[in-house]
C-alpha cells in the first residue's frame, strides 16, 4: 500500500503509463522552458474533473495532452490527488468520475 492508503497495483499502473510519456518527451525541452506559462495544480484537477463528468477518459489520453514535460508532471500529480481524494475511479487505465 502507498502512502496515499490506495492499492500499490493501481499507482504503479499509472506511474507506468506516465513515464512512457515522461520519457517520450525530448529533454532539450527542459532548457526551453516558456517561464511566461505558469499551471496551476488546481486548474489541472478542474479540467480533468470537467473531463471525466461527461465520459471516461484514457489515462493515455490525458497524458497525450501534455504540453511539455513540466504540464505532463502536473497532470500525473492531479491524477493521483484526485484518486486519493476519492474523485476519480481509475480502472484498467480508465479514468472515471465517482
Amino acid at each position: 500500500t502507498s502512502s496515499f492508503g490506495i492499492g500499490g497495483g493501481c499507482i504503479d499502473d499509472i506511474f507506468e503509463v506516465y513515464k512512457k510519456y515522461f520519457d517520450s518527451i525530448d529533454m532539450s525541452e527542459v532548457m526551453e522552458l516558456n517561464l511566461m506559462k505558469q499551471y496551476d495544480i488546481k486548474e489541472v484537477m478542474d479540467n480533468i474533473l470537467m473531463k471525466v463528468y461527461f465520459k471516461k477518459w484514457l489515462i493515455d489520453d490525458l497524458f497525450l495532452e501534455a504540453e511539455n514535460k513540466l504540464h505532463l508532471i502536473y497532470i500525473f500529480l492531479a491524477i493521483l490527488e484526485l484518486y486519493k481524494d476519492a474523485k476519480i475511479n481509475i480502472d484498467n487505465g480508465e479514468i472515471t468520475k465517482c
